[in-house]
């Protein structure tokens, strides 16, 4: 078993470091949709019945501001000096704050046992939360890399 793994880690680490840009495009902007229109009007209530007002907020709230951070990390990788070093640290806490908000939508429905009602939107929700975990972890390899490239060019 570890031999396949290490035959397939660098392939499926190149597939994750090089990928998800265009889902980013795609998703994030109906995600942030989504949480607006939760925020001006009113979300569905299965986060709130099932783990509390308080992680409704978040699951609110972090719908709305994550995908803009990721915007803004984007912007600020593109820049120079001290601002373009912001750029990966906070993509990777936007993304990571995207995946818990998906989460809690996820584990709530779960929670909430509509086992065979209602359940067919929850699959593409836990594709989704894959998805924009994956890119968390692409966002840290990234880093690790570009750490790993400073310290060779400073040597």
């Amino acid at each position: 078993m570890t031999r396949w793994l290490e035959v397939a880690w660098p392939r499926l680490r190149h597939l994750i470091v090089h990928g998800g840009t265009l889902c980013q495009i795609v998703l994030y902007p109906c995600i942030f949709i989504g949480g607006l229109y939760m925020l001006i009007t009113s979300a569905p209530n299965v986060v709130e019945e099932e783990m509390g007002g308080v992680a409704q907020s978040a699951w609110i709230w972090l719908s709305v501001a994550c995908p803009v951070l990721t915007l803004v990390a984007y912007l600020a990788r593109r820049s120079s000096g001290w601002i373009g070093d912001l750029g990966p640290g906070l993509g990777i806490g936007a993304n990571v704050g995207l995946t818990f908000a998906l989460t809690s939508y996820v584990a709530a429905v779960l929670q909430a046992s509509w086992i065979g009602k209602g359940m067919y939107a929850l699959w593409p929700f836990i594709g989704f939360t894959m998805l924009v975990g994956l890119i968390a972890l692409r966002d840290v390899l990234r880093l690790v890399d570009a750490n790993r490239l400073r310290k060779v060019t400073k040597s």
